[in-house]
């Protein structure tokens, strides 16, 4: 009789051994369901990247190809960026700004013009970047130099500005 009582225990769980397992599978899920988002934040800022650098390259190739000018209106950047492959972006979300803003705006889903949404490109004519997230005019800036300000995603908030000069 006791053979058969622990031939009976060793066939089957307890409940404590399923109960450790089901616990370490809810840890397992709680940190893949909190870095996924993460890494897709980090995907989508360098995809940010990628289609500014790409921008600025278009932007090189209409001012060399126009004699040295560069984009003056919204049509102009419109034709610098109309064979640009984006990964993030629109076409239609590269504005051409006036003046740098150096704030940055809450988070929307249509982009619009210099409100520096995560949305938009702003390039801007004439300027210079004076640091990693401002615009502005600097001591040898000239109307060829080009520079564009964008917003990467933060874990919290509505971005960080960023700014590329050519």
């Amino acid at each position: 009789m006791l053979r058969k009582i622990q031939k009976q225990r060793s066939e089957g769980f307890t409940i404590i051994e399923v109960l450790i397992v089901l616990a370490i599978a809810g840890l397992i899920m709680v940190v893949v369901f909190l870095a996924v988002p993460a890494l897709q934040r980090s995907q989508r800022n360098q995809s940010r990247k990628t289609d500014v650098n790409n921008l600025i390259s278009s932007i090189a190739d209409f001012t060399g190809n126009n004699g040295g000018t560069p984009p003056a209106i919204q049509a102009d950047v419109n034709t610098a960026t109309s064979n640009m492959k984006f990964g993030y972006y629109k076409p239609a979300n590269v504005f051409y700004g006036g003046t740098p803003t150096a704030t940055v705006a809450a988070t929307g889903t249509t982009p619009a013009k210099d409100t520096n949404t995560v949305e938009e490109i702003n390039v801007y004519v004439g300027y210079t970047c004076s640091s990693a997230t401002a615009a502005a005019t600097t001591t040898g800036a000239n109307s060829r130099n080009v520079a564009v300000q964008y917003v990467v995603e933060q874990a919290s908030g509505p971005g960080q500005l960023e700014c590329v000069s050519s």
